[in-house]
Parts: C-alpha cells; structure tokens; sequence
C-alpha cells in the first residue's frame, strides 16, 4: 500500500522524521487494508506551539480503519516510532509529531533507510546527523 496526500496538503519542508514516520505509519495502516491519507502537514491552523510549521507534526487520516481499531492503530504507531514521537488520537485523525527526548541520537534512520515519495514537486529534505548536515532535494514527477 502507499499513502496519499489530502488535496491542498503542503509538503515542501516536511522534514525527514516526519516522511520515515509516515513511512511506518503505512505498514500500520496496510495491516488494517486501509489506505494511509496525510491530512495535514504544514498548513492549516493547529494550535499554539505546533510543530506543524516546521515541517515535523503530521495529521493522518482514521475514518478509513475499521471501525474501532483507530486507539489500536494509534499504539502500534507509537510502538513503531519509539521515545522520540509523539501519537495522538484525535477525534478525526492522529496527530505525530517527533520531538526527540531520548538524547541519544536520532531513532529515525538517517542513511541506508529509504523515504517514501512526498508528493509530485520539489521536496528539500535536511537530515542532521553525526554532526553534519545532508541535504537531498529529492525530485519527483
């Protein structure tokens, strides 16, 4: 399965955490046949503090799951991304969001790892690791 943006979604600056989490998120969804559709990413008004304007918080969409394993599908996620993201059910979708706490280095994969396809433009995702910084544009079309 693979996931699909909502019309009107802005995925240029959503960086490479966020993508890997959308990634995982994909398998979560594939195991309920669901199709994965990102409803938000840098647009939109959130609240105060969100990290959606940095291109690190992601709404998906949960009125496609069956009916009731929203909460379940929320903890499998959570399980998957680790210490460093945070799953929020919502009451229409899950909000994630990665603020690293563990201070021990990235728990998202930083080389070796592919990222799914953000969209059909030009995506510039920044990588911070090891002390130096990888910058990818990545073209799709």
């Amino acid at each position: 399965m693979s996931y699909s943006l909502k019309p009107g979604v802005i995925s240029t600056g959503a960086q490479a955490p966020i993508w890997w989490a959308i990634s995982q998120a994909e398998s979560v969804w594939s195991r309920y046949g669901a199709p994965l559709v990102v409803t938000s990413l840098l647009e939109g008004q959130h609240v105060r503090n969100s990290l959606h304007p940095y291109g690190m918080a992601a709404d998906l969409r949960i009125w496609n799951l069956p009916s009731g394993a929203a909460g379940q599908a929320a903890r499998e996620l959570q399980q998957a991304l680790g210490a460093d993201f945070q799953v929020m059910l919502e009451s229409d979708h899950i909000h994630i969001e990665h603020q690293p706490r563990s201070g021990s280095g990235p728990s998202w994969p930083t080389s070796g790892g592919e990222l799914p396809a953000a969209a059909s433009d030009n995506t510039l995702i920044a990588v911070a690791g090891a002390g130096a910084i990888a910058i990818a544009f990545l073209l799709f079309g």
